[in-house]
């Protein structure tokens, strides 16, 4: 069983970090409840909180939630985690948990 998808206040990684490939870009989709933007900044940091590397995710989807309590967007992006570890990202000044790949 996958542990919890890394999230935020406002924001949720829709794919398992335990299952993304290290040291190359990857394809990373990120959902949202509420209001539309363009694009979103993603911040990848160590697990001491210092900047690896930073993303731009842009708006590539919406839609009604299954409850039909919001409107959804997605936002997908590439990313590199350099290696197995412990990772904290900040995604759009909100930052997770921090979380193991």
């Amino acid at each position: 069983m996958l542990p919890p998808f890394p999230k935020t206040e406002h924001y949720t990684l829709q794919d398992s970090p335990a299952e993304l490939e290290t040291g190359r870009g990857v394809d990373v989709s990120i959902e949202r409840f509420g209001e539309s933007q363009k694009q979103i900044k993603v911040e990848l940091q160590n697990k001491k909180g210092q900047l690896i590397e930073t993303y731009w995710f842009k708006e590539d989807g919406e839609f009604i939630d299954a409850e039909g309590s919001g409107i959804m967007h997605t936002f997908t992006g590439k990313m590199t985690f350099p290696e197995r570890g412990t990772w904290i990202l900040v995604i759009d000044g909100e930052k997770t948990q921090p979380f193991k790949n």
